[in-house]
């Protein structure tokens, strides 16, 4: 199903439990996708992604930086972002023009969501 139409709190539901998502996020559809995942706060446990570099580092900026961006304050609101590590396009065929970079996205229980 497309991430993006997904109703993440109705799958949580009906898997019974809090969601993990692992995956290999488009990059042209990154900030929708990412937008997505916090969308229905509580739905969601963890979620471990491969995105644009760039993107992850807007996505771990701490205030005040250069990186940090609205997409840093959704995200960093509703999770715990962290980037694991960069992926080289070295390790891509055929190569892409970009480094990639993991990130985790750690969910607070719904309980210590913001009110």
């Amino acid at each position: 199903e497309d991430l993006l139409k997904l109703d993440h709190a109705d799958l949580a539901q009906r898997m019974g439990g809090r969601l993990c998502v692992i995956g290999n996020l488009p990059y042209s559809i990154t900030t929708d996708a990412l937008l997505s995942l916090v969308a229905s706060p509580g739905a969601l446990r963890y979620a471990v992604v491969m995105i644009q570099k760039e993107a992850a580092e807007r996505v771990v900026a701490p205030p005040g930086s250069k990186d940090y961006s609205p997409l840093s304050v959704m995200l960093q609101t509703f999770a715990r972002p962290r980037m694991l590590y960069s992926v080289p396009p070295t390790a891509f065929y055929p190569k892409p023009k970009v480094t990639s970079a993991i990130v985790e996205l750690d969910f607070p229980a719904p309980s210590d969501l913001p009110q």
